[in-house]
């Protein structure tokens, strides 16, 4: 008879599962942040032109002359490219925190700890502030556009780091009548 594992068990593994994701995830925006400032220095050393025309013939194109740039000069794409560098940094910084909570809960026996209620209120920071910049889809539209449900999200894990700060009172309350 196979015996089932208990919370505490579960939680520690699916903790572990979910470190690995968010250093994953991590490792993903430093690649995004690597290819979109590798296009900054592109676009500031050559600009949206082709870069080999011989004999009227073109051989190499510019990787923006096919991208649908919607006819903007550089300088506002290279604001664009320079605003998803800040958002991928910040998305970063998130899954950082994010991954350290998991990682820590994963070896530890009690998630209520001040120091997760301090992440978790961090990853509530950068949630809303990524998604107040309104930079979560790269496109080269130069809108403003807001994330409505990133800021509900936000709050959310606002409220969580609230409901963790209390457990962290009840986990020293019942450390302390032991």
């Amino acid at each position: 008879m196979k015996k089932d594992k208990s919370t505490v068990e579960r939680i520690k593994s699916t903790s572990r599962v979910l470190a690995v994701l968010f250093k994953i995830a991590r490792i993903f925006c430093f690649v995004g942040i690597g290819v979109l400032s590798s296009g900054v220095i592109y676009i500031m050393l050559f600009g949206n032109v082709d870069l080999l025309v011989l004999g009227g013939k073109v051989i190499v194109h510019s990787p923006y002359a096919t991208f649908g740039t919607g006819g903007l000069e550089n300088w506002e794409i290279i604001f664009k490219v320079v605003a998803g560098i800040v958002s991928l940094i910040l998305l970063a910084i998130l899954f950082r925190q994010a991954r350290d909570v998991f990682k820590d809960i994963s070896v530890d026996s009690s998630p209520f700890e001040m120091k997760q209620v301090k992440r978790i209120r961090k990853i509530a920071i950068f949630y809303f502030v990524v998604s107040l910049l309104g930079l979560q889809s790269f496109d080269f539209s130069f809108s403003y556009s807001m994330n409505f449900v990133g800021i509900v999200g936000a709050v959310m894990f606002y409220c969580i780091s609230l409901i963790f700060e209390y457990g962290c009172e009840l986990q020293q309350q019942s450390d302390e009548t032991l």
